[in-house]
């Protein structure tokens, strides 16, 4: 055999190796994760989250890659990773990430949210999967939310695609999440990276045990000249911006 039939049988392998690779990341099992009905305060320490699991999202089994991201442009966890941890109480449930990121920017200088160092939160409230959002003409009906929060000094928060497609960093929706879903965020810088603590009301949810929600998990980092790696809980490689079909599942428990 010639060595360019060797190489082609060679090429032809690793593109179906690279297939299949693509298509476990889609079809594997979604996770889930059991949030505890837990008081806290959000104030930027962990102290009220002891005890509470951690959700792990580290390695290169948890990259995203297009748009420009590829995965040799990700050198390893301490370059991004992080964990994430849930719990509910009364009306609002809680947040809190705890990042690893060699380098962090701050201020932004990237002109949309989520090209930024961020964190994303991205929630189908009702559990109903689908695409997220539906248009019509001009005017864009959320299903589910893509929630960008950035630990910035203050941090900047983004929760509605459908007032400001594309989340331009110039306007951001602190006031909007203030007001409309009672939200606190708080991010406090730390020698690895950041950790950012975040609560709010879920819309058109009433909590209590037993709910279940969709839900993935994601980090952006930007290393000052643009997105460059993102990590996300779920490993799968879709459009989760636009299909909740893949999150995972978010339950609250009694602790």
């Amino acid at each position: 055999m010639t060595r360019r039939a060797i190489s082609a049988i060679c090429v032809l392998f690793m593109a179906a190796t690279c297939e299949n690779e693509a298509a476990n990341r889609i079809d594997k099992a979604r996770p889930s994760y059991d949030a505890v009905r837990r008081q806290i305060v959000v104030d930027g320490n962990a102290d009220d989250w002891r005890g509470v699991k951690k959700a792990i999202v580290a390695g290169k089994d948890h990259l995203w890659f297009g748009q420009g991201m590829t995965p040799d442009k990700w050198h390893g966890n301490r370059d991004l990773s992080y964990s994430w941890r849930a719990a509910w109480f009364e009306d609002k449930v809680y947040f809190l990430f705890e990042v690893t990121d060699d380098k962090l920017v701050d201020p932004p200088t990237q002109p949309n949210s989520f090209l930024n160092d961020c964190i994303e939160i991205l929630l189908d409230h009702k559990n109903r999967g689908g695409k997220r959002y539906v248009e019509d003409g001009d005017e864009k009906t959320l299903r589910g939310f893509e929630m960008h929060f950035l630990p910035s000094s203050p941090p900047l928060v983004f929760v509605d695609d459908s007032l400001s497609p594309m989340y331009p960093i110039k306007k951001p929706q602190n006031g909007l999440f203030e007001k409309d879903w009672s939200g606190e965020v708080k991010a406090k810088k730390t020698p690895a990276g950041y950790l950012m603590e975040i609560g709010f009301s879920v819309p058109g949810v009433k909590l209590q045990k037993g709910t279940v929600m969709g839900i993935d998990t994601d980090v952006c980092d930007d290393d000052g000249e643009g997105r460059k790696s993102l990590q996300i809980w779920t490993g799968k490689q879709v459009d989760f911006w636009v299909t909740m079909d893949h999150y995972g599942k978010l339950r609250l428990v009694e602790e």
